[in-house]
């Protein structure tokens, strides 16, 4: 993050910064700009900037994290099975949604169902049966609403 202003030290140490109160690292200083490397899990809050004896406090500071890193919470081979982290396996995600609880949705196409994977990353078939066609695996009619502009929005119709 950029710090900017002036009446900083030109030396990174002597700027003291801190967000909720969890220090972070002045990467480099100048006398009107500093980079600072925000920890983990600040979060937003009051960003407090100590020069020598010097101190100056923001209003609320609202951290938004832009690096994001990318990771396979599951599924490290392709295949079908349900389990935990990498030892469970998709063929053919093409579509991922989460719940407000944090639990992940997958559409597995060539499994033919949807997948679902906790915050704690058990993996476990939510529907579908693994078989093609227009009925669920307790052999009743699948219906589905279709939200396209060729029919009156929010119609049901069976499969």
């Amino acid at each position: 993050m950029t710090v900017t202003g002036s009446g900083f030290s030109t030396v990174p140490s002597e700027n003291v910064v801190t967000l909720n109160n969890k220090p972070c690292t002045v990467d480099s200083a100048s006398a009107t700009e500093l980079k600072v490397i925000i920890p983990a899990n600040a979060g937003s809050g009051n960003l407090q900037v100590t020069v020598l004896a010097k101190t100056a406090q923001s209003a609320t500071f609202t951290y938004d994290l832009t690096f994001v890193t990318v990771s396979t919470p599951a599924g490290a081979e392709p295949g079908f099975l349900n389990g935990v982290g990498a030892a469970a396996k998709f063929f053919g995600p093409i579509g991922v949604a989460f719940d407000a609880a944090g639990t992940l949705f997958v559409a597995d196409s060539s499994n033919q169902r949807i997948r679902s994977a906790s915050p704690a990353g058990f993996v476990d078939t939510f529907a579908g049966s693994g078989v093609k066609g227009t009925v669920n695996s307790d052999g009743l009619p699948v219906t589905a609403k279709e939200n396209s502009s060729s029919r009156t929005p929010g119609t049901t119709r069976s499969a």
